[in-house]
């Protein structure tokens, strides 16, 4: 099982910032030109196996075209 941060599952956090990346037409390593995120840091945290922590979640916002308050919410989702 996941573990849980604030209410909000790693692993659903991360299928949520990847079906966004996805949207957006981005790859991984797009993201990481984009973000300065690595590459292994956006695959654990889409697979729920890091936890998101909030400056990752932040690095990674602006390229996803996500505002503050769009991050909030995903780190604040119920499961």
């Amino acid at each position: 099982m996941a573990a849980m941060e604030g209410g909000v599952s790693e692993e659903r956090l991360g299928l949520e910032l990847r079906r966004i990346r996805e949207e957006r037409g981005l790859t991984v390593e797009e993201l990481v030109d984009k973000s300065g995120v690595s590459a292994t840091t956006i695959r654990d945290v889409e697979r729920g196996a890091r936890e998101a922590r909030g400056d990752t979640v932040a690095k990674l916002a602006k390229p996803l075209g996500l505002t503050f308050d769009e991050v909030w919410r995903l780190q604040r989702r119920r499961t």
